[in-house]
């Protein structure tokens, strides 16, 4: 692995956090359809959402307009409410996980290559290796002899 890479993490581990940490989707209101807009937030609570009723004012003034038929905390608001439990996602998670994603699909660049005078071997010695092995095997004193011819036996890296 060349340094420069992360260490793997799973799909689902990747699918959990972006679930956990994303923006949640907010959905439209239960019984108009229309939006529903932050009625509490902050303080470590979850975020309520509602359908407030209330309406651009026509006059143009700031003042506070229901829609026709509703007014402040009527039953459509409360029947319309939605609770964000993740307090509203974390952006900076979610950059780092974008990062990792891409550095994680970035090809390696250099195979790693193996310093001057060492040998990949498998773990378990092949059927060669210990034949190769066996022919020196007379006595402990050839026993660097042994792993030398064993070395020289084992299969190169593809």
């Amino acid at each position: 692995m060349n340094s420069n890479q992360p260490p793997a993490l799973s799909s689902e581990i990747i699918d959990d956090l972006r679930n956990r940490y994303g923006e949640p989707e907010i959905p439209k209101c239960n019984i108009c359809g229309g939006e529903l807009s932050v009625q509490r937030a902050g303080g470590g609570s979850a975020t309520i959402w509602a359908c407030s009723g209330m309406i651009d004012d026509p006059t143009g003034e700031r003042n506070w307009v229901y829609a026709k038929g509703r007014s402040m905390a009527d039953d459509h608001y409360t029947r319309s409410r939605w609770t964000d439990y993740r307090r509203g996602g974390d952006s900076d998670v979610i950059d780092l996980i974008n990062a990792y994603q891409a550095l994680a699909a970035q090809p390696v660049s250099q195979p790693y290559k193996l310093p001057n005078g060492w040998k990949l071997v498998p773990v378990e010695p092949t059927d060669e290796m210990i034949a190769a092995g066996d022919q020196f095997m007379d006595g402990l004193s050839r026993l660097g002899e042994a792993y030398d011819a064993m070395l020289a036996a084992a299969p190169e890296v593809e």
